[in-house]
């Protein structure tokens, strides 16, 4: 059975943005894949993780984002293959831009995208459940950037 897994993330300025991402049941706020997974978003993304959120369990932390300039509003998309085939999309929030090459393609060479795609494969799956087991390619997308 999938379960959604909410990150809550907040910018500098206040904006905020929840993140859902699927897991298999069974997970819990701090197991060590999860940890795994806030991890990794916050080392490419600038907003910061205010509340994380599985089934009625919720933890809320710090309400502190990094200084910067960076909004909720610009997003790195990463794209996974899964085990069954089939393909989904993660949205990273207030992506740091250090993670892209110069043409805003996500660099899978990057430390920290090699730590999220490590923390995604196996832990985080599509609708139906299958986990992802393939990263294919990430880019940015700031259709919706407001500065």
């Amino acid at each position: 059975m999938v379960m959604p897994y909410q990150l809550y993330l907040r910018d500098d300025t206040g904006e905020a943005s929840i993140n859902t991402i699927n897991v298999e049941d069974g997970h819990t706020i701090g197991d060590l894949e999860l940890d795994a997974v806030v991890a990794a978003v916050q080392g490419v993304s600038a907003a910061a993780v205010y509340k994380q959120a599985i089934r009625s369990e919720e933890v809320v932390a710090g309400d502190t984002a990094a200084a910067n300039a960076y909004s909720i509003m610009d997003k790195a998309v990463m794209l996974f293959q899964t085990a069954a085939g089939t393909y989904f999309k993660w949205v990273i929030p207030a992506p740091l831009v250090a993670i892209f090459t110069d043409e805003d393609v996500v660099d899978e060479a990057n430390a920290l995208v090699q730590a999220l795609i490590t923390a995604a494969l196996n832990t985080v799956t599509d609708n139906n459940g299958s986990p992802a087991t393939d990263f294919v390619r990430g880019w940015r997308d700031r259709r919706n950037r407001t500065s």
